[in-house]
């Protein structure tokens, strides 16, 4: 984990400076992202994060599951256009693979703009 981090810009114990790391537009950057999404496909796997997405596959319409996995997230407030999105990835992908569902929307939920910027 501590080299992802780093990958991240945030190696551990190691801030830029006293201030600690910057915020908002800081962390966008395409090497960010990409080291985000690979950061979040590890976590998928990982236990606790499975069993905090376990019933996304019990439901039934891609309103509720966009709901849920917003507020597994914990973003307060969600766009429009980002809801529109996980709606649209639900509805293209449940029932195809509902075993991939709650790995996927680790990945899916964890790169929505508003993770990136708070």
């Amino acid at each position: 984990m501590h080299w992802q981090l780093g990958q991240l810009g945030q190696a551990l114990f190691e801030p830029p400076s006293v201030a600690g790391w910057g915020t908002g537009g800081y962390w966008v950057s395409t090497m960010s992202a990409w080291a985000r999404a690979g950061f979040l496909g590890s976590l998928r796997w990982a236990d606790e994060v499975y069993d905090q997405f376990g019933h996304l596959e019990d439901l039934s319409n891609a309103s509720d599951a966009a709901d849920e996995i917003i507020r597994i997230l914990g973003i307060p407030s969600a766009s429009t256009e980002t809801r529109q999105q996980l709606e649209g990835w639900w509805s293209a992908h449940e029932g195809e693979f509902n075993w991939a569902i709650r790995h996927n929307a680790v990945i899916v939920g964890g790169m929505t703009p508003e993770m990136h910027v708070a």
